[in-house]
Parts: C-alpha cells; sequence; structure tokens
C-alpha cells in the first residue's frame, strides 16, 4: 500500500467518530465482558472508578483532579481566535483522547469528553470504544477540574452539552433501566443526575438545546441502519421528526448513514449536521426545521465533521480531512448558504478536531473558539 493511502487511512480512522452506537450489547468491538479485542487480540480494559450502586443509579459521583497544562502531551483542548490568534492551551493528557469540549455561557466553564478503554499502542481513543468514558468540567482555564460522570465498567457517558442556563449539563448514556441509549441530564446545583429522555422506540445520541426545544439524531431500535433528527420538547418530550434522509445507494454499516451530531441554530430555525453520505464520505447539511428543506454544504465525497454555529447564526465552525492533501486537513468556517469556506491558520503537526465557538462571540476574526488537537507530525 503506497505511504499516501496508509496516511489517508490512518487519519480517517482515527479522526472519524464512531457516531454512536452506545448500546453496549452491540457494540461490535466487545468480544467479550471486560475485554475490547482488536486484530483478533483481546486487551484488558483500563480500571475505572468504582461507584456506590445508591449513587450509579441518579447521583454523579465528583472525582477532583489536578490540572494539566502539557504542550508535549498528545492529547489536547485549546482555544484561539477564528483567525487562529491567542491560541491557548486548556487541559492536555499523555494518553487519553479528549473531545467534544463545549464552553458554558457564562464563559466560566468548560465540559468534555474523555475515553478510557486503551488500545494496544496504549492510547485511549475515540475509535477504540465509548466505553468507560467520563464527563469532565473544568475551569476554562483548565483548573479546578472534575469528573462529573466517572467511568463505570461497560457504560458510556459522553458527548455533554449545556443546557441554555448554564444549569444542567446533557450527555449521552446507556446508563438506563433498559440499558439502551438515552439522554440524561447532569444538574450543577444538587450534583444529581436524571432520565431526560428514552424511549422505547429510537436509540438516541448527542443532544443540542436551544430554548426548550432538543434536537438530537436516532436510530429506530427497529431497524438500526439509518440515523435522523428529531425535535423533542424539553417540558412534555414531545417528539416530531425532521429529516429522512434517502441515499440512491443504501449499505448497512457502522456508523450507519444518515444525520449526526446535530446543532440547532441560535434562533431555533435552522439545524446544521453531518450527514454520513457512504463509506468515509461526510456532508455538512443545514436544514429548515418548519419545511424540512435541505442544503447541503459540503462537495461530493468530502469528509466534513460535527459543525457548529457562531452565536449570531451567521457562521459554521467544523474540521475536515482533505484526502488528496493530508496538510491542508483541520478546521474550516463556512456560511450557512455555502459561500466563504476557509480555514482556520493554526500550527502544522497537529490533527484539529470538534470545534465549537464560544457563546456570545459573534463571527468575527476576533470570535473565539475550542478544540481538539492531537499530535501527528504527518499534518
Amino acid at each position: 500500500m503506497a505511504p499516501g493511502r496508509r496516511i489517508l487511512l490512518f487519519v480517517l480512522t482515527a479522526a472519524l467518530p464512531i457516531l454512536h452506537d452506545i448500546d453496549a450489547a452491540s457494540n461490535p468491538m466487545m468480544s467479550s465482558p471486560g475485554l475490547f479485542a482488536a486484530n483478533g487480540v483481546a486487551y484488558p480494559p483500563v480500571p475505572v472508578q468504582a461507584v456506590p450502586a445508591t449513587l450509579a443509579a441518579n447521583k454523579a459521583f465528583a472525582i477532583g483532579e489536578p490540572p494539566r497544562k502539557d504542550p508535549a502531551d498528545k492529547f489536547t483542548i485549546y482555544s484561539s481566535t477564528i483567525s487562529g490568534e491567542d491560541r491557548t492551551l486548556i487541559v492536555s493528557d499523555p494518553r487519553r483522547e479528549m473531545n467534544h469540549a463545549r464552553v458554558s455561557a457564562d464563559l466560566k466553564w468548560v465540559v468534555f469528553t474523555r475515553y478510557n478503554r486503551f488500545n494496544k499502542d496504549g492510547e485511549a481513543l475515540e475509535v477504540t470504544s465509548y466505553l468507560e468514558t467520563e464527563v469532565v468540567l473544568c475551569r476554562i482555564d483548565g483548573s479546578d477540574c472534575d469528573v462529573i460522570i466517572p467511568p463505570r465498567k461497560g457504560i458510556v457517558s459522553a458527548n455533554a452539552y449545556w443546557t441554555p442556563s448554564d444549569k444542567g449539563i446533557l450527555f449521552v448514556t446507556n446508563d438506563t433501566p433498559s440499558k439502551s441509549a438515552g439522554i440524561k441530564l447532569f444538574d450543577l446545583a444538587t450534583r444529581d443526575t436524571s432520565i431526560f429522555y428514552l424511549t422505547d422506540d429510537v436509540l438516541v445520541a448527542d443532544p443540542h438545546m436551544v430554548g426548550q426545544t432538543v434536537v438530537m439524531p436516532g436510530k429506530l431500535k427497529a431497524d438500526p441502519y439509518l440515523s435522523r433528527l428529531y425535535l423533542v420538547d424539553a417540558t412534555t418530550k414531545s417528539r416530531r421528526q425532521v429529516t429522512d434522509p434517502k441515499f440512491a445507494t443504501f449499505k448497512k454499516m457502522e456508523p450507519p448513514l444518515g444525520d449526526h451530531d446535530p446543532k440547532l441554530s441560535p434562533d431555533g430555525r435552522m439545524v446544521a449536521v453531518m450527514r454520513h453520505m457512504a463509506q468515509d464520505d461526510w456532508s455538512i447539511v443545514v436544514v429548515d426545521v418548519a419545511t424540512g428543506a435541505e442544503k447541503e454544504l459540503s462537495e461530493p465525497h468530502a469528509v466534513d465533521a460535527v459543525p457548529e454555529w457562531s452565536s449570531d447564526g451567521k457562521l459554521l465552525v467544523f474540521w475536515s480531512v482533505v484526502r488528496n492533501n493530508l496538510k491542508a486537513s483541520g478546521l474550516y468556517t463556512i456560511r450557512p448558504d455555502g459561500t466563504d469556506r476557509g480555514r482556520v491558520d493554526l500550527p502544522s503537526g497537529f490533527f484539529y478536531q470538534m470545534p465549537a465557538f464560544f457563546p456570545g462571540g459573534g463571527s468575527d476574526s476576533t470570535s473565539k473558539i475550542i478544540y481538539s488537537a492531537k499530535v501527528d507530525p504527518k499534518l
């Protein structure tokens, strides 16, 4: 295999998330309880925090940890402006990937997902497994970090997002009575967790809330090979399907074809989503919530992922793998109408992903973003 092809395969498999089959019973990477299988070899899991059963059901068991900000670490979370200025290291880890970092509305805190299933190279990656994930809360300068949802054997706790009031954090988990994927709410004041949304017919993930509306992708339990978007009322829990993606050639695969990681625009009228179009093809699509009208912003056979809105709704930020020029991969911005696509100017030698705007910062050159960065000398 040519070196360029090997690098492309590495970037694609390391970058494209397992989106997001968190039903442990159907996780194809689990060869037996407590073992992760890769290349035919089973590896023991990382030791995880033992949480008392009385707490595990409904109360988070926060674990404080010292701050770590070492630029030599492989896995990091940074902030900068969208022009690439004022690049600041927030938190780092030598062996565990961290992503889905999101800043609170008051700009004082950041919440993110961290992975704990180690592969044969001694690294815990998103593509290795979502089992034993944890949700971490830190001050925006990386201090006062707490593992608010600790890792537990066979449990997924990931992809957290703030409620609009900053009083709670929504996250996806299989720690539910049915052991199926659902959404839980972590109350920051009481440290209690509760079921926010769980249904008998759909496996849901990746919640995002604007006002009293939550958008989330879901797979029908009866046919989990297509991911659609749903809107859920935060109070009544009533649900409405928003998308039903169609494909000229449909093929069962993991992650399934369809819509993943949706984000509502600040006014709640539009949803930006990454759509799995074919094997390793991901496009950004903007959907009108009222009419269902769609606009695809990506070129054919793109690898564009996880779009996030600016607070004024004028710009999207996302990460992209450029197949024919891997060094051009990184963070990009684009207008919701598909114009003005441009790359965020950041140092080489890193794979950048999962960007998000700081709340309230608008969309000019000084607007701040937060993102994950993984050391990769090839890029």
